[in-house]
């Protein structure tokens, strides 16, 4: 996973501490690392363009040790009259590194509160993960600087929203847990998503519990974690209550076009969290490399189940063709199947899916052998019983006709239409996460 890491340094009291950190990456599998300097040209403050050489001892220096501790380590100095990052990022490239290092801090003493310009360039704009080690400074008077980088994996923490966005963070999570001594999947409930869909506290557990199964057996034991609030505020008030070594959290794509002023929740947990925190960018799937865990963990077909098969599973059934496309099978069945809804047809049809053409089945005339998840779909009724190693999520959802039969056709259509809308809210969450496991 981690083989070679590209560490970014420059000429400053704050460099020292972020060497001393780099031989614990050797518990993280990296035996290769590149120390990288950039000469930002015209920049006063240190020595400048004609003295590479000067630059390249320096490396060196910092180098010895680190080979003693039985690192293969080269060095590197290039030259920049523009962005220091945009350097870092290519030399990455060149080096083709698994891993960018770099600290928090930049030259000017601010409230530590913030990153160093560079290091929030690179968050924003790296293809690749980065990992922020943080430095404390101490008094003006002193001019020392502390890194907090001891024993990065005693204690993991990846923080996921469960999107894809979040997919790759999960990849390295998965792949640093079996090395950590204790590690922890916190996911937050914001106020907008508990408001939008009451049951997202259940879905969230069964996602959670899911994505603990499918970790390597010799991974630590690992905690389940949710909790309310501001994600940003929330992951580093969890991460210091729990004494958290090492954060993980994804971000979305590159970052070119993305405001340099910190807004991102991965860059915010960066700037307040005073502990490492490990930046995984999103990578489309045609980017990813797969993984035998990946692989175990994939989603092939789908079987939706109510009572009479009639109505909430049909529309269901409905909407993951139509978000999931052909790669995804999905059926749907009930324990007592009676008609199709013609009131669930007519809702569907406002929004252009046609399901005129499915009918109601039983669940026994589904072979549900290679199913791969059951989302149960009843509310006051009881639901049929799955052999208990079937993946399943349970979506509450009243039956919208009701057990009134005076209700007008006005009534029972704006009862169905509320019953499709939340019905598509968690199908749109369900392929997030089926795209997130394939």
């Amino acid at each position: 996973m981690f083989a070679s890491a590209l560490v970014a340094v420059d000429l400053s009291p704050a460099e020292q501490p972020i060497l001393d950190c780099i031989p614990d990456l050797m518990n993280w599998g990296v035996n290769t690392v590149t120390l990288v300097h950039v000469i930002q040209l015209g920049f006063n403050r240190f020595v400048s363009y004609g003295h590479e050489d000067d630059y390249h001892a320096w490396l060196e220096k910092g180098a010895a040790p680190l080979r003693e501790a039985g690192l293969e380590v080269s060095v590197m100095v290039r030259n920049s009259g523009g962005s220091v990052a945009d350097q870092v990022l290519e030399a990455a490239a060149e080096v083709d590194a698994d891993l960018i290092v770099i600290g928090s801090r930049g030259h000017t003493r601010l409230r530590s509160l913030f990153l160093g310009s560079v290091a929030r360039e690179v968050i924003h704009k790296a293809t690749r993960p980065v990992l922020l080690e943080w430095v404390e400074p101490g008094s003006e008077e002193s001019r020392r600087f502390d890194a907090v980088c001891t024993h990065t994996l005693d204690h993991v923490l990846l923080a996921t929203d469960l999107s894809k966005y979040a997919s790759a963070a999960e990849r390295i999570f998965a792949g640093l847990a079996p090395r950590a001594l204790q590690a922890d999947i916190l996911t937050v409930l914001t106020p907008s998503a508990l408001t939008t869909i009451p049951a997202w506290p259940l879905m969230v557990n069964a996602a959670l519990e899911d994505m603990r199964k499918r970790l390597p057996v010799q991974a630590a034991q690992v905690s389940l974690l949710m909790q309310e609030g501001k994600p940003s505020e929330s992951i580093s008030e969890v991460a210091a209550n729990r004494t958290c070594t090492l954060i993980i959290v994804g971000k979305q794509g590159d970052g070119q076009h993305v405001s340099k002023i910190i807004g991102s929740t991965a860059a915010r947990i960066c700037e307040t969290a005073r502990r490492p925190v490990l930046v995984v960018p999103f990578q489309e799937r045609g980017q990813r490399k797969t993984t035998d865990n990946a692989a175990q963990g994939a989603i092939n077909r789908i079987l939706f189940v109510c009572v009479a098969n009639s109505a909430r599973s049909q529309m269901a059934e409905g909407f993951a063709r139509k978000l999931l496309g052909p790669r995804i099978e999905v059926v749907s069945a009930g324990s007592e199947p009676s008609e199709l809804n013609p009131h669930a047809v007519a809702a569907m049809k406002e929004i252009g899916i046609d399901i005129s053409h499915h009918y109601s089945k039983h669940i026994n005339d589904v072979d549900i052998s290679n199913v791969d998840l059951v989302i149960t779909m009843c509310a006051e009724e009881v639901c049929p019983l799955l052999p208990g190693h079937i993946r399943q999520l349970h979506w509450p959802i009243a039956e919208p006709s009701g057990h009134q039969s005076n209700s007008t056709e006005e009534e029972l259509a704006a009862s169905f239409a509320a019953a499709r809308d939340q019905i598509r809210m968690r199908v749109e969450i369900l392929a997030e996460m089926v795209d997130r496991l394939g």
